[in-house]
């Protein structure tokens, strides 16, 4: 589904406004990793954590 790279090589940048969410990974030399748009809602919250985990987000090693 994603390309796995190292969560400490990428980072998250996320544009946010009233009704949706536009989300963006990118890895450390700037190449889209992945990129969603997302509710603004808590499915919507669940999804970005859920791609964010399968990036290989965890708690000792944030995708920042």
């Amino acid at each position: 589904m994603w390309k796995k790279v190292d969560p400490l090589a990428m980072f998250c940048g996320i544009d946010w406004s009233k009704r949706h969410h536009d989300v963006a990974v990118v890895d450390q030399d700037g190449n889209l990793v992945a990129k969603r748009r997302i509710g603004d809602d808590a499915a919507g919250l669940t999804e970005l954590l859920t791609m964010l985990a399968e990036l290989g987000d965890h708690e000792q090693d944030p995708v920042p």
